[in-house]
C-alpha cells in the first residue's frame, strides 16, 4: 500500500494545499467586493471571467506543460496564483478584478492538468481508480476547509486573508517541487466535433452544460445569496460549502446506483431532486442554520453528482478509441455552461431578489429533466453488463478523460 501512494503523495499534498487556497479566495472574493458597494452583477462578471479563461487554459495547458515540463509549469502556474492573490488587495474593483480572475482560472485548469497528467503516468492500470478516489476525496475536504476560513476566523474579510491564500499558493509548490518522481510526457487534448458528441450521447451532452449553469452560480454567488439572505459572513461562507460536503458523500453511491440501473434515471432522479431542493432554499428561512446546511448538503449530492454520471453515461455510449476525446469536449460543454452560470443568476437576482439563485437553478434542472425524461423514450438502456464501472469524473482537467478511460479499458 506505501509503495502504490508514496509515489504521488506529493502531487497529491500539492494540490490539495492549493485547494486550501482555492476555498479561501472563492469565499473571500464575493463577500469582499458585496461589501465594497458593488452589486451582484458586477461580481458575476469577475465570475465568468474566471470561468472563461479556466475553459481556455484547458484547451491550452497541455501544450504549455509540453513545452516547459511539468514541474516548470506547476512551479509557473502556482507563483501566479500567489502574485495574483495578493493583487485582489491593491483595489476592490470589479474590472480589476475581473482581469486578476482570468489569470486564475487560466493557472487553475494548468496545475490540475500537471497534477492529473502526472497521476495518471505513475499510477498502474490496475490500481488507477483506487488512487485517483483518494485523490478526489483529498482535495475536495480540502476545498471545503478552505471555504469554512470566515466560519473560523468569525470576523469581515480582511487583507490577511488574502495574504494566507497567497501562501497556501505558494506552499502548494514545496512538495511537487521537491519530488523526485519521474516527469511524464503529455499529449494536447483531442474533442469531438459538438454534432458528434450530441450523437453519441444527447442527454450526457444537455446535463454536462446544464451542470456547469447551475452549480457555477452557486459555487461563485452563493456567499452573496447568504449576505442577502441574513447571514453573518462567517455562515455566508459556511453554509454555502455544505454543497461539496453534500456531493462528496453522494457521488459514489449514486455512480454505483448507475452502475446497476439506467444511468439517465439517475440523472433524471438529480434533476429532481435538484428542483425540489432549490425550491425549498428559495422559501427557506435565514434563522434556522442546520436546515440552510442539510439542504445545502442535498442540494450538492443531487446538482453538483450529476455531472460525473452524465460523463460516465456518454462513456458507456462512446465508440472504442473515443472515449478520452468524448470526455474532454463534454469538460468544455460543463466550462461553456459555467462561463454563462453567474451571469443568467445574477440577472435573475436582480429581478426578482435572493431567491432568484435557486430559481435558476430549478428552473435550468427542470428543462434537463424534461429532457433526459424524452431520451428514454427515444433510445433503450443499456444492459447492466454492457456498461462500464463507474468511476467518477470531476470537472477538474481533460487529464481525467485519459485517467478514467485507461481505467476502464476504453482508452483510445
Amino acid at each position: 500500500m506505501t509503495a502504490l501512494y508514496l509515489p504521488v503523495a506529493a502531487i497529491i499534498l500539492g494540490i490539495s494545499v492549493l485547494q486550501i487556497a482555492n476555498g479561501i479566495l472563492v469565499t473571500i472574493l464575493p463577500i469582499s467586493l458585496t461589501q465594497a458597494g458593488y452589486s451582484i452583477q458586477a461580481f458575476s462578471a469577475v465570475a465568468t471571467a474566471h470561468s472563461l479563461s479556466f475553459l481556455l487554459g484547458c484547451v491550452l495547458s497541455t501544450r504549455i506543460i509540453g513545452a516547459v515540463g511539468h514541474i516548470r509549469a506547476f512551479a509557473a502556474y502556482a507563483a501566479a496564483t500567489s502574485v495574483t492573490a495578493l493583487s485582489f488587495t491593491l483595489a476592490p474593483d470589479p474590472a480589476w478584478w475581473m482581469a486578476l480572475r482570468l489569470v486564475t482560472g487560466f493557472c487553475s485548469a494548468g496545475l490540475f492538468t500537471v497534477a492529473e497528467s502526472w497521476l495518471n503516468e505513475m499510477t498502474p492500470n490496475a490500481h488507477r481508480g483506487r488512487v485517483f478516489s483518494v485523490y478526489t476525496i483529498v482535495q475536495k475536504v480540502a476545498l471545503v476547509g478552505g471555504q469554512f476560513v470566515l466560519l473560523v476566523t468569525g470576523g469581515p474579510v480582511v487583507l490577511g486573508l488574502f495574504m494566507i491564500a497567497s501562501a497556501f499558493y505558494s506552499m502548494s509548490l514545496i512538495p511537487v517541487a521537491m519530488t523526485r518522481a519521474p516527469t511524464p510526457s503529455i499529449a494536447a487534448i483531442r474533442t469531438l466535433p459538438l454534432r458528434q458528441l450530441y450523437r453519441i450521447a444527447p442527454a450526457a451532452v444537455i446535463g454536462c452544460v446544464s451542470s456547469g449553469l447551475i452549480n457555477s452560480a452557486v459555487a461563485s454567488i452563493g456567499p452573496i445569496w447568504g449576505l442577502q439572505v441574513g447571514l453573518t459572513v462567517g455562515l455566508a461562507g459556511a453554509i454555502p460549502a455544505m454543497s461539496q460536503v453534500g456531493n462528496l458523500l453522494a457521488q459514489w453511491p449514486l455512480g454505483r446506483l448507475s452502475d446497476r440501473i439506467d444511468r439517465r434515471s439517475v440523472m433524471l432522479g438529480a434533476s429532481v431532486v435538484t428542483i425540489l431542493v432549490s425550491l425549498a432554499l428559495a422559501l427557506a428561512r435565514p434563522d434556522s442554520d442546520w436546515l440552510l446546511a442539510v439542504l445545502f448538503g442535498l442540494w450538492g449530492a443531487a446538482s453538483i453528482s450529476t455531472y460525473g454520471i452524465c460523463v460516465a453515461h456518454a462513456n458507456d455510449l462512446a465508440p472504442r478509441g473515443t472515449a478520452v476525446a468524448l470526455s474532454s469536449s463534454l469538460l468544455l460543454c460543463w466550462g461553456v455552461g459555467a462561463c454563462a452560470g453567474p451571469l443568467v443568476a445574477s440577472s435573475v437576482m436582480g429581478w426578482v431578489g435572493p431567491q432568484g439563485l435557486f430559481l435558476h437553478g430549478a428552473a435550468i434542472a427542470t428543462v434537463t429533466a424534461l429532457f433526459t425524461a424524452w431520451r428514454m423514450t427515444r433510445r433503450q438502456a443499456l444492459p447492466a453488463e454492457a456498461r462500464e464501472p463507474f468511476v467518477n469524473r470531476p470537472a477538474t482537467s481533460p487529464i481525467v478523460g485519459e485517467m478514467t478511460a485507461r481505467e476502464s479499458g476504453k482508452r483510445g
